[in-house]
């Protein structure tokens, strides 16, 4: 005979299911709080990172190496999407 396992989330014969308050559920702590700021943060700072000071950086090394403006904005342009 083969045993039933229960599924996950179900609760074994014998035992109550745990109890949450509708106030546990949406209250949010301190700490979740500044794990989202700081997500937040991250992801804006990628968005500086890569879609501003590196087409800006490029452009100033292709201008220094020798290019015209036109190409330097053309390669330098080309960051932001393959980023």
């Amino acid at each position: 005979m083969t045993s039933v396992m229960p599924r996950s989330g179900s609760v074994a014969l014998g035992q109550s299911p745990p109890h949450h308050s509708v106030g546990s559920m949406t209250k949010s702590d301190q700490h979740m709080v500044r794990v989202r700021n700081r997500n937040r943060l991250w992801s804006a700072a990628k968005i500086v990172m890569f879609d501003l000071a590196g087409p800006l950086a490029a452009y100033a090394l292709l201008r220094s190496a020798g290019q015209t403006a036109v190409t330097a904005l053309i390669l330098s342009g080309t960051l932001p999407p393959s980023g």
